[in-house]
């Protein structure tokens, strides 16, 4: 996992639970001398660690935990893609565009990067379905991205979002969203 999502978690238990969160949660999971440089990889394991602490000290699924991770990493996603995020797109465009500007932006500047890779169909002007494919099965974290979005856009009462759990042991997974 990218070096910057572990920065992004950081940034969000600091802002969810106080500046001593990150170090506590760093403890309680045995990698208490951890420093997350933005771009260096390290084990998805670790994510995966914290975000269970996370969800435990939380009382809340791990599920949960990434839906609510995803909104709000939204902010500095479009602070970091704005250039290419066209003016003109709300969110079903940002979705349907994403694996083809940002997601390629990614891989080609770290060929070691792995984003999941999403295979996204317009079905019509109020409907995206996204084959969201990933070995790390983490596509609540996804879904919150998407929220995240249809929020920046003001459009988070107006899109319904069916997420489809990938079964076990396959790597993809389906999510629909609709503009209503």
């Amino acid at each position: 996992m990218h070096g910057i999502i572990f920065n992004q978690l950081q940034k969000y238990l600091r802002d969810r639970s106080g500046p001593s969160a990150w170090l506590a949660l760093l403890n309680t999971q045995g990698l208490e001398k951890k420093i997350y440089l933005p771009t260096q990889i390290y084990p998805d394991q670790e994510l995966i660690s914290l975000i269970s602490g996370i969800a435990g000290n939380q009382q809340k699924s791990v599920e949960q935990i990434l839906e609510d991770f995803g909104q709000f990493i939204v902010a500095d996603l479009f602070k970091i893609y704005s250039g290419m995020i066209r003016p003109e797109w709300r969110t079903l465009d940002v979705l349907e565009h994403t694996e083809n500007t940002m997601h390629k932006a990614v891989r080609h500047s770290d060929r070691n990067a792995t984003p999941p890779e999403l295979l996204c169909i317009r079905v019509n002007q109020r409907e995206v379905v996204i084959d969201y494919s990933s070995r790390r099965h983490l596509s609540s974290l996804g879904v919150g991205i998407i929220k995240g979005i249809s929020a920046h856009y003001g459009e988070k009462t107006l899109i319904q979002v069916r997420h489809y759990q990938a079964a076990n042991g396959e790597k993809a997974c389906k999510i629909s969203v609709t503009l209503v």
